[in-house]
């Protein structure tokens, strides 16, 4: 069944300027990879609905469907409502978002919920429970209750390899929950 994962690409619109819905300004942590790097959720690898990221000094563009409404979303069985998110990368993003959705349109699937629950996983209070390994970032984030679709979405600041300017490499993922049972 297909869903909306345009919130991804409204994730995504934070490339219009370097601050985040808190405040916050964006800024280079560190280096991007070199590639979009591997989001997997509960040992289930995910593709990328949505990146745009400079791979070998060039502009790489990629949406799953020419309409995100269109994107056809993984199922991931979860127990209870904590997940385990692993982004295939150790390099300290500019931007690590988790955003839930838990009411669905009845025809489409799409979330109705406008925003949905945002966590800002490099907030200093950790609402992700991040560690960070040798090659990659693990995340344990408290979904609401009955979550039914979640977007994660990272962002790197990066030197241009063309220009003085920063560049904005960025990926979002979109699955759909379903619940198995308590953990």
């Amino acid at each position: 069944m297909a869903a909306t994962v345009c919130v991804a690409a409204t994730l995504c619109g934070c490339a219009a300027g370097p601050s985040t819905n808190y405040g916050e300004r964006l800024g280079k942590k560190e280096p991007a990879p070199p590639t979009v790097p591997f989001l997997s959720i509960n040992n289930v690898e995910i593709a990328p609905a949505t990146y745009e990221w400079m791979i070998g000094g060039k502009l790489q563009k990629f949406r799953a469907a020419a309409d995100q409404n269109n994107v056809d979303l993984r199922d991931i069985l979860v127990l209870g409502n904590t997940l385990v998110i692993i982004l295939g990368s150790s390099a300290r993003p500019s931007q690590l978002v988790i955003t839930s959705f838990s009411n669905l349109d009845p025809t489409n699937g799409a979330p109705i919920d406008s925003e949905g629950h945002e966590l800002d996983c490099l907030h200093p209070q950790d609402p992700c429970r991040i560690s960070i390994g040798g090659v990659s970032i693990q995340m344990r984030p408290t979904l609401p209750d009955r979550t039914k679709i979640l977007v994660v979405h990272v962002a790197y600041w990066d030197d241009s390899p063309t220009t003085a300017d920063l560049t904005l490499d960025s990926a979002s993922w979109g699955v759909r929950l379903i619940q198995g049972g308590e953990d």
